[in-house]
């Protein structure tokens, strides 16, 4: 499935090896659901990442969608992609799928995974497209956002990769990888319990799947534990910003009070 990209959205290229997939899914998620570009499609994860810094492959193709157009989805075309699904399952096509209200998804043999899931966050305006469909790209800063306050910290995961991307942003993109830390912070206890995790911990973290193709060699050896490093002085940073707005204000009570 192609499509002009527009002029407005900066281009990158997606690596050949997926890009079928993402044609896949686009083509299965408009025969079956009436989703197109055009309802607000956005690709996001890892793959988008690797889009922006060609810091390592990634293998799957993860696209996601507003509530209002997911839902719509799923109550027009529920039953027929399902049925498209279990035949193809059946005939060897993919090896499994997922389809749950929130997130639909499979895997073909010797391919990597494709996913379409519910967004209800608040969406920064996309800056980037995928070259040849013209679909959006997810913000780097909604990426990281979702790995840190929606894997990581929700759902307590530490999947290497996740901890290789935030790494990657401090290089990268260290303004943004200090507003997700910032943001993370909101309940300094899930931060702490992560930061705890990490540092008790005498051996490597390392689940889910290898980085392939790295950019960085060395820091796939111990990653999370690179990203404590990265973390705690701004964690630091942010406490003591705290500490001095929070004087500041009883300094200005005292005033008000005295007076």
């Amino acid at each position: 499935m192609t499509r002009t990209p527009t002029n407005r959205l900066l281009a990158l290229e997606l690596d050949d090896r997926i890009i079928g997939l993402l044609n896949d899914l686009l083509t299965r998620l408009g025969q079956h659901w009436g989703l197109t570009i055009e309802s607000g499609l956005r690709m996001g994860s890892g793959t988008a990442l690797a889009m922006y810094w060609h810091h390592r492959h990634s293998t799957d193709v993860d696209l996601s969608v507003l509530e209002d157009e997911f839902n719509k989805g799923w109550v027009n075309g529920a039953r027929s992609l399902r049925e498209y699904l279990n035949k193809q399952k059946q005939q060897g096509e993919i090896k499994w799928f997922r389809y749950v209200r929130g997130c639909v998804g499979w895997e073909r043999p010797n391919s990597g995974e494709v996913s379409l899931s519910l967004s209800r966050l608040e969406r920064r305006n996309a800056t980037h497209q995928e070259a040849t469909t013209g679909i959006p790209l997810a913000p780097i800063r909604d990426i990281l956002g979702g790995k840190l306050l929606g894997r990581v910290l929700t759902q307590n995961r530490l999947l290497v990769r996740d901890a290789y991307d935030l790494c990657t942003a401090a290089e990268q993109e260290p303004h943004i990888f200090k507003e997700v830390i910032d943001e993370a912070y909101e309940i300094p206890e899930h931060m702490h319990t992560l930061i705890n995790r990490i540092k008790s911990t005498n051996k490597r973290i390392i689940e889910g799947r290898p980085i392939i193709e790295p950019a960085d060699t060395g820091l796939t050896y111990d990653p999370w534990r690179r990203f404590v490093e990265l973390a705690e002085p701004i964690l630091q940073e942010i406490d003591d910003e705290r500490a001095q707005k929070d004087t500041r204000i009883r300094l200005k009570n005292t005033r008000e009070h005295g007076e």
